[in-house]
C-alpha cells in the first residue's frame, strides 16, 4: 500500500486510546510487519488507483475523527476498508471512532480484525483490555492486557490498565505489583503514580499513597487536570490520618513510659507504626506485646501483615497459623493467610482459606473482597 508509513503511524499515535502514547520502536515495528505483504511485489495501476484513493478517504475520516464528527469519519473509515481491506490504520482508527460513539462490539470487531491481520501487534489488544474495562468485565480485560504483556514485555500502559483493573477488583496488591513494573518502564507517567497511590490510600498505607500523589504532582505541578486535583485531595486526607496515627503512637509512648508492661500499648502503637508503614518498628512492638502476652491472637495476626509487606511469607504464614490455633475463627488471620498462599503461588491453599474466611464474616464489604479474590483464582 502507498500509504506514506511515517504519516500512518502518527495517525494511530493520535488516536489509539485513553491518553495513551505510542511506543515508538515497539508500535512501529508492529505497524511494519502489517505492511510487509502490501509492499512487496509490482502492483497494477488499478491497485495503485484505489490505494491512493483509500488514502484520502482515510485521511479525511482522520480529520472527522479529531474533530468528533465520528459518523462522517466512520464513512470515510468503511470506503477506505472496501478498497483496501487489509491495513491495520484503517481497522485501528474506525474501532477507536466506534468506541467514542460507545459501540464497543463494533470496537471490538474492529480490533479482532486488527488482530487477524497482524496478530503480533500489542495495541489492539491493549484497546480490547480498555473496551472490556468499560464493560466490567474484568476477566476478559485482564487476559487481553496480558496478551499485549506477553507480545510486548515494555508496554507501560497495559501494566498500568491491568493494575487499575485488578484495583477495581480488590486485588490492591496484584494492582501495585502491575503499576511498580508499569513506573519501571515509565517513570515519568503521573497516571500510574496517581493509581498506585489511590491503591495505597485504599489500602490504608497511606505514607506509600503521600509518596506517590507528590511523585504525580511533581510531574505535572501546573495542571489543574481532574487526576492531578484527585492527587491533591486525597494526599491531604492521607497525611490527616498520618497525623493521627502520630499522635497515637505519641500517646502510647506515654502509656509505655508509664507501664512497660502494657501488651495493649505495645500492640497498638505498632499497628499505627505498621500504618506508617514502618515495619521493622511495627514488628518490635508486635514482639513485645506477644513476649508480654503470648496468646495475644491480634499481635500475630498484625505482625503476619508486617511481615507480608516485607515480603517476608514463611514468616507471616507462621504468625497467621499460630493466630489461627488461637482462635480459629479469626477471619482476618485466615483471609490474610489466603492472601499470602496467593502470593507464593499456593491458589490450593489460598482457596481452602479465603473459602474458610467467608464464612467467617457476614460484613458486605469484607466478604466482597473475599469473593473478588477467590473468584480471580478459580478461574
Amino acid at each position: 500500500m502507498k500509504f506514506a508509513l511515517p504519516l500512518a503511524y502518527a495517525a494511530l499515535c493520535a488516536v489509539l486510546l485513553l491518553a495513551a502514547a505510542c511506543g515508538e520502536d515497539s508500535a512501529e515495528d508492529s505497524s511494519n510487519k502489517g505492511l510487509d505483504n502490501q509492499q512487496s511485489g509490482e502492483q497494477s495501476p488499478a491497485i495503485q488507483d484505489a490505494e491512493d484513493l483509500a488514502e484520502e478517504y482515510f485521511y479525511r475520516g482522520l480529520d472527522y475523527q479529531n474533530s468528533g464528527e465520528y459518523r462522517l469519519a466512520i464513512q470515510e473509515y468503511d470506503k477506505a476498508a472496501e478498497l483496501v481491506p487489509d491495513h491495520v490504520a484503517i481497522y485501528m482508527n474506525r474501532g477507536n471512532t466506534y468506541l467514542k460513539l460507545g459501540e464497543h462490539d463494533r470496537a471490538i470487531e474492529d480490533y479482532d480484525r486488527v488482530i487477524e491481520i497482524n496478530p503480533d501487534w500489542s495495541w489492539p489488544y491493549y484497546n480490547k483490555g480498555n473496551v472490556y474495562s468499560k464493560l466490567g468485565e474484568y476477566r476478559s480485560a485482564i487476559e487481553e492486557y496480558g496478551t499485549a504483556i506477553e507480545l510486548d514485555p515494555e508496554f507501560a500502559q497495559a501494566y498500568s490498565g491491568r493494575g487499575q483493573v485488578y484495583a477495581g477488583l480488590g486485588e490492591y496488591h496484584l494492582a501495585i505489583a502491575d503499576f511498580d513494573t508499569a513506573i519501571e518502564i515509565d517513570p515519568n507517567s503521573s497516571g500510574t503514580y496517581s493509581d498506585r497511590g489511590h491503591t495505597y490510600y485504599r489500602l490504608a498505607e497511606y505514607a506509600k499513597a503521600i509518596r506517590d500523589f507528590d511523585k504525580a504532582i511533581e510531574l505535572e505541578p501546573e495542571s489543574s487536570s481532574s487526576l492531578i486535583t484527585s492527587a491533591r485531595h486525597y494526599r491531604d486526607l492521607a497525611d490527616g490520618y498520618l497525623y493521627e496515627y502520630r499522635v497515637s503512637i505519641e500517646n502510647y509512648d506515654k502509656v509505655i513510659w508509664d507501664d512497660p508492661s502494657n501488651a495493649d500499648a505495645y500492640n497498638g502503637r505498632g499497628y499505627a507504626y505498621h500504618q506508617l508503614g514502618e515495619y521493622q518498628k511495627a514488628i518490635w512492638d508486635f514482639d513485645k506485646a506477644i513476649e508480654l502476652s503470648p496468646d495475644k491472637v491480634s499481635a500475630y495476626r498484625a505482625r503476619g501483615d508486617s511481615y507480608k509487606e516485607l515480603g517476608d511469607f514463611q514468616r507471616a504464614i507462621a504468625d497467621y497459623n499460630k493466630a489461627v490455633d488461637l482462635a480459629p475463627t479469626s477471619f482476618a488471620a485466615h483471609f490474610g493467610r489466603g492472601l499470602v498462599f496467593r502470593d507464593m503461588g499456593d491458589h490450593r491453599r489460598a482457596i481452602d482459606d479465603l473459602n474458610k474466611a467467608l464464612t467467617l464474616t457476614k460484613e458486605a464489604t469484607l466478604r466482597a473482597n473475599v469473593e473478588k479474590a477467590l473468584a480471580l483464582l478459580q478461574e
